[in-house]
């Protein structure tokens, strides 16, 4: 139900609220453009949800059916302060709907029209986010040189380039140098219009960095976006976990499975018979090993950044060996269960693939798994070229 056309409103409040980290040391301007005043936006603050309420609440109070008798009768506000919004919005000819409208581009301009306060904010932002304005995380919410962006990937995106050092941008999404000249030095990016509009930043970088925002490594709350969290963080010292967007997405926790698909932006969790998570709480690590099986042979890797409990372990073992039914396979979770996956003298043929069913109880996700090869007998001898393990995991 929100309008799009205000999402350089809603990140720059994103970006406004990095400036604890370091990024943003003063408010940035982003009011609309026919707007006559510009004045400096902050973000809202004791709202849990954010960015996205003030999104919607921009939302709604630019748009066209938002009358006098709207705010007045719905939503609960005066009537000075009713006239005085609809009247800021007419601009000088005091009428809607004429070239010379305006549109709010930040909450703090709402706050400073006059007969407006932070009571009546506080009233409408209630409003809105009870009615529905607000986006889902998985809503398009623009698209830009052919490149679409949901909600979260928007918030998720300009926090990437306002934060991240040119080293570390150069490094994760492999910008042509002359982009990456171009966004370090238009520092803050308030919208993604902006970027966009950047020279040398195109189709190929808006999505290399659409896709880097959503898979930011982090050690804590503070080094992601504003409502955003650092989840998955295995147990251990100087371990990390993921930024991600956990606000509740539509269709989540529904069924799932052969009868039923997860809508759009979620996963289910079992081939079968599972539930319907948010698509981040579906991983992959791989190893690449390549060391000759004589003996006992163990490679690990470290799953991070997915919910708390697993559901679902799905494990591709490539191997080379004169006698797989010498062959023990054994997979060892975070928790230190091991999970037998090959035994010696299997009679079935050797595919490479094992799928686990999710375990009676809650057994971590994240966290050091390791795949152990044991030959029982040595005398073929033989290598491990590599291995993957693919995650799906709950709250």
């Amino acid at each position: 139900m929100y309008n799009i056309s205000y999402l350089h409103v809603f990140i720059a409040l994103v970006v406004l609220s990095t400036s604890a980290s370091g990024c943003v040391s003063e408010p940035v301007d982003v009011t609309a453009a026919e707007s006559e005043r510009r004045v400096p936006v902050r973000p809202v603050e004791d709202r849990q949800e954010g960015v996205a309420s003030a999104l919607g609440f921009l939302g709604f109070l630019n748009d066209p059916t938002t009358t006098e008798a709207v705010l007045k009768e719905e939503v609960g506000v005066s009537s000075r302060a009713a006239e005085a919004l609809v009247a800021w919005r007419a601009g000088r000819d005091g009428r809607l709907s004429t070239r010379d409208d305006r549109a709010f581009g930040g909450v703090m301009e709402v706050v400073e029209v006059h007969g407006v306060g932070e009571a009546t904010v506080a009233l409408i932002m209630d409003y809105v986010m009870g009615a529905g304005w607000t986006p889902e995380p998985n809503d398009v919410v623009g698209v830009f040189d052919g490149v679409p962006f949901t909600a979260s990937e928007s918030i998720a995106a300009l926090h990437a380039v306002n934060t991240l050092s040119a080293q570390e941008l150069d490094a994760a999404a492999g910008l042509d140098v002359r982009a990456l000249e171009a966004i370090v030095g238009a520092r803050p990016l308030v919208s993604l219009d902006q970027l966009a509009g950047l020279s040398h930043v195109g189709p190929v970088a808006l999505g290399r960095i659409r896709d880097l925002g959503l898979d930011l490594d982090c050690t804590s709350d503070a080094a992601c976006a504003t409502g955003w969290s650092c989840a998955g963080i295995p147990e251990g010292e100087g371990q990390v976990g993921k930024c991600r967007d956990e606000r509740p997405r539509a269709g989540e926790g529904d069924a799932c499975g052969i009868d039923g698909a997860c809508t759009e932006g979620l996963v289910c969790t079992q081939e079968v018979e599972g539930l319907c998570v948010p698509a981040w709480m579906r991983g992959r690590a791989e190893a690449k090993v390549g060391v000759e099986v004589r003996g006992e042979l163990r490679s690990e890797v470290v799953v991070y950044g997915l919910g708390a409990h697993r559901e679902a372990v799905e494990v591709e073992v490539e191997l080379d060996h004169g006698d797989k039914g010498d062959l023990r396979i054994t997979l060892i979770d975070p928790e230190g269960q091991r999970i037998a996956l090959w035994s010696r003298g299997e009679d079935s043929a050797f595919g490479g693939r094992f799928v686990i069913e999710a375990p009676a109880a809650d057994k971590a996700a994240n966290g050091r798994w390791v795949l152990e090869v044991v030959d029982e007998d040595g005398s073929e001898g033989g290598a491990l070229r590599g291995w993957s393990l693919a995650v799906s995991s709950r709250w």
